[in-house]
């Protein structure tokens, strides 16, 4: 799984004119009308418009005559939209801070006339500008005024684009359900105006969220989605952008040949279109690439070259994680690489920590949380490898903290609760458009009957409108009946495997084990710091892993398994020894169970049996195939079921949780699992019986 990849975006640019013309043809038809009106100066605001795409150069300098002309011509309003141009080829060109500028005079002059268009069109470009600059709260003022002023004047298109322009400000601030609440509300206004780009550009920016999500699969559906609308556009700048998305998400997907073959074909469009920003992205992620497929030399060549792009789009955000790749290349490559690089073996944890300091400030001058955990996460391997444990701890728990803060349980769940009240509500909105449709055709019947004089026919018309009526009011509550149940069951899903995740892996384990790493460390144990370190690591990487699939192998889930065994007995001072036990009869690497269903019965029978037991204690993990069932056992020796409330509370969580997932499991796929806990002697004995699934 990849977790430093950069993932471009796209703003949709404001439409300030009816389309894009051609270059040439709006050339042709300008030296045709040499004359000093109001029809050259729309000419040469579009020409210049038309240039942005192609040429920024020539289009800055087309922008500049268009200003001459219209103050010369005193056509304020064209004047406004000459400076909005200008801006446009300054973006195009990497320079958004002049873009700025040009943008804030169309703003002067568009307050002062009232011009409402050029308003608009001012704030969402100003919007694009800042945002490219990483300035997310400039970005945020200008399309929330964006979003005013196009409530006032009910401009729909307009608000469209301020919910894009929010959206994605949320996005880079970390904040992922509001970002994906602002992308759906701009979906929903793009669908119902058949606005073919802006439903490909939100198709972008929710692919981007799914991405920062690590659902990669999902992040493919909608890029594909994207650029078939983009291919069909002919929008070449869009096609860069989720070009180098797809790749992005086939990379994390680890095939190799299609992320690869999309960077290079981003990077080749950004190239004949003279695009700044896509060339400096496309070339980052493929020197991220190399990096990931250990090719150092050629990655650090190639990050090399797209910082002053970076540094000339002043792109701190993408700029930040090129300084930190360049860190990981730099504390894992061989030295005579880093002699290549020019940079002395000898020095390399120094010059590690001088380019991910300068990573790390850049991202907190821009509030990027993602970014900051990335450069923390970086320091932690860097003073690990350093063997200094204690500043490894220390940046450890700084990188834990923040990473709860941009992906904890409650936004995975805001997440999937939006998917599915978009999905119910565009659901019922078909339904209710149906409804009125069949309601209004029913209308005009009654209407066109009453011109009948015949009692007896009208009254059979009568009762067989009421009959439809009948059937559209039962069918229409019959529907939303079934979806709301539909709804209820994912939402069980949803909950269940959100709690299922948490109780996965207590925090007091996780942090009892921080403090026993800590704990050797001021006791100059390093090695036993060491070795306790690499574990919990390895075991923290594959709750994670694991977390994010409905069932992994067994063989899979009883390594993690063991791994906590070995991690708790260590802490225990071997207290206790355990055995796992798995029949002949099963095949180990293709039979598929939840995720760490088990850890919960193992953890009680440490902490609330063997802990509290005198003497040492045994736990047995078997795991048998009775029929169509798997039958998973869990015993322990312990002080065995005891009467105490606060035992009993304790004990009652993990049953719950996974008494939760049976349920869930047995209305998915009609199974009898089953969960049965009982004292035996001394000790306990759980049994989990789980549907026999295979992999094939």
């Amino acid at each position: 799984m990849r977790k430093l990849l950069i993932t471009p975006f796209l703003l949709i640019t404001a439409v300030m004119f009816a389309q894009k013309n051609e270059s040439d043809s709006l050339l042709n038809a300008l030296n045709k009308h040499p004359q000093e009106d109001t029809v050259r100066l729309k000419l040469l605001n579009n020409l210049a418009f038309a240039f942005s795409d192609v040429n920024p150069a020539k289009g800055l300098e087309t922008a500049e005559q268009a200003i001459v002309l219209a103050k010369k011509l005193n056509a304020m309003q064209l004047l406004a939209t000459a400076y909005l141009c200008k801006g446009e080829n300054y973006i195009s060109a990497g320079d958004n801070k002049t873009a700025v500028a040009s943008f804030k005079e169309a703003l002067a002059i568009s307050e002062q006339r009232n011009f409402n268009q050029t308003l608009l069109n001012a704030y969402q470009r100003l919007g694009t500008a800042y945002f490219n600059m990483s300035e997310y709260g400039e970005a945020m003022k200008m399309q929330e005024k964006l979003l005013m002023q196009a409530k006032r004047i009910n401009d729909s298109a307009a608000i469209a684009k301020a919910f894009v322009g929010m959206g994605l400000n949320y996005q880079f601030m970390s904040n992922l359900p509001e970002a994906l609440k602002y992308q759906q509300m701009a979906l929903t206004i793009f669908t119902k105006t058949n606005n073919t780009q802006g439903i490909a550009d939100v198709f972008t920016n929710m692919g981007i969220i799914y991405l920062n999500l690590e659902n990669f699969d999902k992040a493919l559906e909608y890029h594909k989605k994207s650029l078939q609308l983009n291919e069909q556009t002919g929008n070449k700048k869009a096609m860069v952008n989720t070009l180098g998305n797809i790749a992005t998400a086939y990379d994390n997907l680890e095939d190799s040949a299609n992320a690869i073959a999309n960077y290079t074909k981003a990077l080749e469009i950004s190239k004949q279109i003279n695009y700044e920003f896509g060339i400096a992205s496309n070339m980052g992620n493929i020197g991220i690439f190399h990096y990931y497929h250990s090719n150092y030399k050629l990655a650090m060549d190639i990050i090399r070259e797209s910082v002053p792009m970076y540094k000339k789009l002043n792109d701190k955000s993408n700029l930040s994680l090129m300084y930190n790749i360049m860190a990981v290349c730099i504390l894992e490559a061989p030295d005579k690489d880093l002699l290549h690089a020019g940079i002395n073996p000898g020095h390399r944890f120094d010059s590690a920590i001088k380019f991910n300091e300068t990573a790390l400030n850049m991202a907190k001058s821009i509030n990027a949380l993602r970014r900051q955990w990335f450069a923390l996460e970086t320091m932690k391997e860097i003073y690990i490898k350093q063997n200094n444990y204690k500043k490894a701890l220390d940046f450890y728990e700084q990188a834990v903290v923040l990473n709860d803060s941009i992906l904890n349980n409650s936004n995975t769940k805001k997440i999937t609760r939006l998917e599915m009240q978009y999905e119910f509500s565009k659901t019922q909105d078909s339904i209710k458009a149906v409804n009125e449709k069949n309601q209004a055709l029913a209308k005009a019947e009654i209407q066109k009957q009453h011109v009948v004089k015949n009692a007896i026919m009208a009254g059979s018309v009568f009762l067989i409108l009421a009959g439809i009526g009948t059937f559209i009011f039962y069918k229409h509550n019959r529907d939303i009946k079934v979806q709301k149940n539909e709804a209820e069951l994912q939402a069980m899903v949803t909950d269940t495997e959100m709690k299922a995740l948490r109780a996965q892996m207590n925090p007091h384990f996780i942090f009892n084990s921080l403090n026993s790493i800590a704990d050797y460390i001021d006791k100059n144990q390093t090695q036993a710091a060491s070795d306790f370190a690499s574990k919990f690591a390895r075991l923290m990487r594959m709750v994670l892993e694991n977390s994010e699939q409905k069932e992994i192998p067994l063989d899979e889930d009883l390594k993690a398994l063991e791994l906590y065994m070995q991690l708790e007995r260590f802490r225990l001072n071997n207290k206790f020894d355990y055995k796992i036990i798995v029949d002949d009869t099963i095949d180990k690497e293709n039979t598929l169970i939840p995720p760490l269903i088990l850890q919960p019965f193992v953890e009680n029978s440490i902490w609330h049996g063997i802990a509290h037991k005198e003497g040492e204690g045994k736990i047995l993990v078997h795991v048998q195939q009775q029929n169509n069932m798997l039958n998973c056992i869990v015993e322990d020796n312990g002080i065995g079921m005891q009467p105490n409330e606060n035992t009993k509370k304790r004990k009652s969580l993990g049953m719950r949780i996974t008494r939760e997932r049976i349920e869930v499991i047995n209305k998915q796929k009609n199974t009898n699992a089953s969960v049965t806990v009982a004292g035996k002697g001394s000790g306990v004995r759980a049994e989990i019986r789980l549907p026999l699934e295979l992999s094939f």
